[in-house]
């Protein structure tokens, strides 16, 4: 089973300049401290708070802006930060989706320099909008949200059939840590989904 999200793509942000991660079902992490294994495991859960609670609050809670954005040789690099995903097959519906935005300094904190969502539908056709600032643009017609300079557009329109897809793939990642001793007790049969600590892993597994 291919994963939902097949490629994951940063630019300055926290240690990594630019990079491209691919990934597989399962895909291991390997690497010495300080080669930015939880720094790329916490740009998906930057991703998915900033679905679930949008981008401001996702931020602040790591320090804001100027703290999250990449530096090279220990000064700030340029005063952009940019994230984009491509999808495999996230709905019955569609048959692949990329979602991607870049993030600008400003006297404000930051601005959204552009948003772009870009859905593949299985009758051929594609669906998507773009966003930069204060303007929005889509080929959907009936959609007009209030777009604001320092938010995403996704969150607010992913209610929307033909987006909401790709909201869910992204605002349903979760990021667990296993603790060894949680697996050894007795565990029940709640395999709804993978509790943080693993509590639940062997129930997990029997759903699977």
């Amino acid at each position: 089973m291919e994963p939902i999200i097949k490629t994951l793509t940063l630019r300055r942000f926290r240690s990594f300049s630019d990079a491209e991660v691919q990934f597989d079902n399962p895909t291991f992490l390997i690497g010495p401290n300080g080669s930015g294994k939880s720094n790329l495991v916490d740009s998906l859960s930057f991703l998915q708070e900033a679905m679930d609670t949008q981008v401001g609050p996702a931020l602040m809670r790591r320090g804001g802006f100027e703290t999250v954005k990449h530096r090279a040789g220990g000064t700030i690099a340029f005063d952009q930060m940019g994230f984009g995903v491509a999808l495999g097959k996230p709905h019955d519906e569609a048959t692949a989706g990329r979602y991607a935005f870049v993030l600008r300094g400003s006297a404000r904190g930051f601005v959204v320099d552009r948003e772009q969502c870009v859905v593949d539908r299985q009758d051929g056709d594609r669906d998507w909008f773009e966003h930069s600032e204060d303007r929005f643009q889509s080929n959907v017609a009936g959609i007009s949200p209030a777009v604001q300079s320092a938010a995403l557009t996704l969150p607010v329109i992913g209610g929307d059939r033909r987006f909401e897809p790709v909201l869910r793939a992204l605002s349903g990642i979760r990021k667990c840590a296993i603790e060894p001793s949680r697996l050894r007790e007795w565990q029940g049969a709640n395999g709804a989904g993978l509790r943080a600590d693993g509590a639940n892993a062997a129930a997990m597994l029997h759903t699977i």
